[in-house]
């Protein structure tokens, strides 16, 4: 008989990263955002999830806007609080101080985390529709003064990995950390219940006015 077949292979992890980009399926596209505001990105009932870009350099001649801060919100009814996570001011992570890296119950070094607006600290946390991880990363890179960080979000069908990220694209080692940003995979999702613009940019649904202006390169926001 013949041999039975391979499993199927997982769905590929979408990433968004950097200034900002996002790739699936091997194929980048770079974006931009709305600066200052939190903006819808995407929505899987009865989720929806907000980014803020901005550009902490603020230098002429210095181009992008990096995810900042984001935020996942749930439809009334459901038992779900706010999630925010937003990056260290880089002010902090500039300063002369070695911070130790987090251990459980210990807080974040480049990352502020809250539930229903109130702080989380490292380690693993149970709600009744959340599961959230927060540790340093394996590696133990730093980050200025602190270290590269990772938060899982499990939700739904959403699994969600935030990372504290340096931007590699500046050769100064003080603006990369000026520019430190949330880079955002995602592990899991339901590609048929994903809306928004970052699904219609991955090709999982008809472009929108709103998302064919991100995409734009003469957008300015």
């Amino acid at each position: 008989p013949p041999p039975p077949s391979p499993p199927p292979s997982p769905p590929a992890v979408v990433t968004v990263a950097g200034d900002p980009f996002t790739t699936i399926d091997g194929v980048d596209l770079r974006f931009s955002l709305p600066a200052g505001n939190l903006t819808r990105v995407y929505e899987e009932p009865p989720f929806t999830i907000y980014w803020r870009a901005g550009n902490p350099l603020m230098e002429a001649g210095t181009s992008g806007d990096w995810v900042l801060e984001m935020e996942v919100r749930a439809t009334t009814g459901v038992a779900f609080e706010p999630v925010n996570i937003k990056v260290v001011d880089a002010a902090e992570l500039l300063k002369n101080v070695l911070r130790p890296a987090p251990v459980a119950a210990s807080p974040l070094t480049t990352m502020h985390v809250s539930v229903g607006g109130k702080p989380l600290l490292a380690g693993v946390h149970m709600f009744p529709s959340l599961k959230l991880k927060a540790a340093a990363d394996k590696s133990l890179n730093r980050l200025g003064s602190g270290y590269v960080e990772i938060i899982d979000l499990i939700f739904g069908d959403l699994h969600l990995r935030v990372k504290s990220a340096a931007a590699r694209k500046f050769e100064s080692a003080q603006k990369q950390v000026q520019a430190a940003h949330l880079d955002i995979d995602f592990i899991a999702f339901n590609r048929s219940a994903a809306r928004g613009p970052l699904p219609e940019m991955w090709g999982l649904r008809a472009l929108s006015t709103e998302t064919k202006q991100m995409l734009s390169p003469h957008t300015h926001w």
